[in-house]
């Protein structure tokens, strides 16, 4: 991961991930609540034993922590390009000495 990213946008996303699990199971009865805080965050506690192992039976007990994970990696992947936008347009309004070309891009 660019370091760029790690420094900025990793501690918000950690900030952002209690909250969340916590509007979750807020808005969604258990179990349901704990499968979609895995599918989203990654978050592995919360599952009752029973469907822990329904899901291990099946062989889908991957899909919980991994989707959690691809999350991550799209967040990722966003972060990168926008970074890099934003870097582009800076260059662009140091380069020009005026944000004419940047307010170009946006329009």
């Amino acid at each position: 991961m660019h370091p760029e990213i790690s420094r900025l946008l990793l501690p918000a996303a950690f900030a952002l991930r209690e909250p969340a699990l916590g509007a979750i199971e807020r808005l969604l009865p258990a179990p349901e609540s704990a499968l979609l805080a895995g599918i989203l965050l990654g978050a592995e506690q919360g599952l009752p034993a029973e469907l822990q192992q329904a899901f291990k039976a099946s062989g889908t007990s991957h899909l919980i922590a991994i989707s959690g994970f691809n999350v991550a990696v799209v967040v990722s992947v966003f972060a990168t390009l926008f970074l890099r936008m934003l870097d582009a347009q800076q260059r662009s309004t140091r380069r020009n000495g005026s944000g004419s070309r940047a307010r170009r891009w946006y329009c």
